[in-house]
């Protein structure tokens, strides 16, 4: 029988009372969501599930399920892993309805939430539900260039719409009441497409402007699209390269 995981790290992207694509979840039911997990789950910091996730690979335990059921689905970290996510996205439960594999005992059941590109719906509607319930959450932000306006273009593709992103004032309030942020790249490009060069781009820039625009370490990356042919093993080499510590997919088993 296939042990349960120690740790799920989950994926949103915006939470808004008036969802524009399917990338967004509505703000009542990302709430009842938040509501099931603290009564389910120990939700913790994203760095607290890693090391949950290394201490599980030291006792040859499984660390991150995803949302099949082959052995296959088990990825572990060393050094710079791809480390997948349930995206709840595709499915969103109930609100009575439990995550799968869901069990009363707290030590196996741990959760860190995580969203990815940084949308201002993020400050605006989900921080101040994940505050009043005192859930840590990680952010993954597109980093953009100095100068440019802070609109996720890559959306057209999907609504039609560019999304506006957090302003850097709204990142900073943010990271002094237990968000993290890691890089979501530069720009939301597929990195597999781009030559060596372009892709370290990606990774190195991102991670600077973040890390000077918060006066805090970034030491994780979410791969954008996040499939299996969007980034290779370059790309993880040039994680491990640009002092990332781990680096997320959503890859599916």
């Amino acid at each position: 029988l296939r042990k349960e995981p120690p740790v799920r790290i989950l994926l949103y992207h915006g939470v808004s009372p008036y969802p524009a694509s399917d990338l967004d979840v509505l703000s009542t039911l990302f709430e009842k969501q938040m509501d099931h997990l603290v009564k389910k789950y120990q939700t913790v910091p994203l760095r607290e599930a890693l090391e949950r996730i290394q201490h599980s690979q030291k006792a040859k335990r499984p660390g991150v399920v995803l949302r099949s059921t082959s052995s296959s689905d088990y990825y572990g970290i060393a050094s710079v892993a791809t480390l997948p996510r349930n995206d709840v996205i595709a499915r969103m439960p109930e609100a009575d309805e439990a995550i799968p594999n869901s069990r009363s005992d707290l030590t196996n059941n741990t959760v860190a939430i995580t969203f990815d590109d940084g949308y201002r719906n993020n400050y605006q509607v989900a921080f101040p539900i994940l505050q009043k319930k005192k859930i840590p959450a990680a952010i993954f932000l597109l980093s953009g260039t100095e100068g440019a306006e802070r609109k996720a273009d890559h959306l057209k593709a999907y609504s039609g719409l560019e999304g506006d992103l957090l302003s850097w004032d709204e990142i900073r309030k943010m990271a002094s009441c237990r968000i993290d942020f890691g890089s979501h790249g530069v720009r939301h490009v597929p990195l597999s497409g781009l030559d060596g060069e372009k892709s370290a781009f990606e990774f190195q820039a991102s991670k600077e402007r973040i890390e000077r625009k918060i006066q805090r370490p970034v030491r994780f990356f979410s791969y954008p699209y996040v499939a299996a042919l969007d980034f290779g093993e370059r790309d993880k080499e040039l994680a491990r390269e640009y002092g990332y510590e781990a680096a997320f997919s959503a890859l599916y088993g």
